[in-house]
């Protein structure tokens, strides 16, 4: 009996390592995909309004997806619908909604750098509502990748307009619309953990899609009542340039981006999955580099110290 049992150890041991590459392939590919939305977001507010984005966003991210989970639409039970739909509403269509309207006077790099508090949310979340547990050097991991974000945020590079001058806001307006990326990360933590908690064995192409269809119908109606015709009619091809980056957002950070985030919180606990957001950063920082916007030395302490939190949240131990 064991010498047939010896041979499934490679085996066993081949598909657990498989597993955590995969893992790890999807939070690169996340990471590159969702630190570069700032910048997208921001060539996109250049033409059209936040809500329109966020309207324009969900609509097209749900149509890349629509085709993969129509033959399932009869497969779910009504509990599946509600679920779903707070999860679409919760962790997609308000975030899309804040986080325009935020970088209106937000940079694109401390929107990034904003968006890593969502580890903590979503441990403060999973121990007070879902009843999970994690261990204390995941717990000390994401206060280290707090503590690089607070750094960011207490220090932030200042916004430059189209003739490369400073525009400077003052403290309380750069703080309530800061606050709008703060409440965004909250929602992603509280559907990271209800995916983990109620639709872990859902297909994650089935939560991506469902969740992202169910919000596409109010925001198609929003559509309907928004300056979208009259912009493209005044402002031609750049209105057009504009969709194209809205597009780019949709498919790639939005459709395959929660698609293949819902895989990882499958595969994962809710705050690996969460500590993604601690590379959007860097790889928003890299695109602020690209763009000339204004860096200053606290963001590449504070992404160093964030990349040190990300070290401790995946140790097992």
């Amino acid at each position: 009996m064991k010498s047939k049992s010896l041979p499934l150890l490679p085996k066993i041991l081949s598909m657990i390592k498989s597993r955590k590459l995969i893992a790890w392939l999807i939070m690169i590919y996340l990471s590159l995909a969702w630190g570069s939305s700032f910048m997208l977001m921001d060539k996109a507010l250049k033409v059209f309004q936040p809500e329109e984005i966020a309207a324009l966003r969900i609509v097209l991210s749900a149509l890349c997806l629509l085709p993969f989970i129509l033959p399932h639409l009869k497969k779910l039970s009504r509990k599946d619908w509600i679920t779903l739909g707070l999860v679409g509403l919760i962790s997609n269509a308000i975030p899309a909604f804040l986080f325009p309207k935020a970088m209106q006077v937000v940079t694109s790099v401390t929107a990034g750098v904003l968006n890593s508090l969502s580890p903590l949310f979503t441990l403060l979340l999973g121990i007070l509502f879902f009843g999970f547990r994690f261990p204390r050097i995941k717990v000390i991991g994401v206060l280290i990748g707090l503590g690089g974000a607070m750094l960011l945020v207490f220090f932030p590079a200042s916004r430059t307009s189209t003739e490369g001058l400073a525009i400077e806001y003052p403290f309380w307006q750069y703080a309530a619309f800061a606050m709008l990326i703060v409440i965004a990360t909250v929602c992603y933590a509280a559907g990271t953990n209800m995916i983990k908690k109620y639709l872990n064995k859902m297909p994650s192409l089935w939560v991506a899609g469902f969740a992202l269809g169910i919000m596409m119908v109010p925001a198609a109606i929003y559509m309907l009542v928004t300056d979208l015709p009259a912009t493209f009619e005044a402002k031609g091809s750049v209105a057009w340039e504009g969709l194209g980056y809205v597009f780019i957002l949709a498919a790639f950070s939005t459709a395959i981006g929660v698609w293949a985030y819902s895989k990882l919180i499958q595969m994962t606990d809710p705050v690996f999955s969460s500590s993604v957001t601690y590379l959007i950063p860097v790889v928003a920082m890299l695109w602020g580099l690209v763009l000339k916007e204004s860096i200053n030395i606290y963001q590449i302490i504070g992404s160093l110290i964030i990349l040190s939190g990300v070290y401790l949240v995946n140790k097992q131990r």
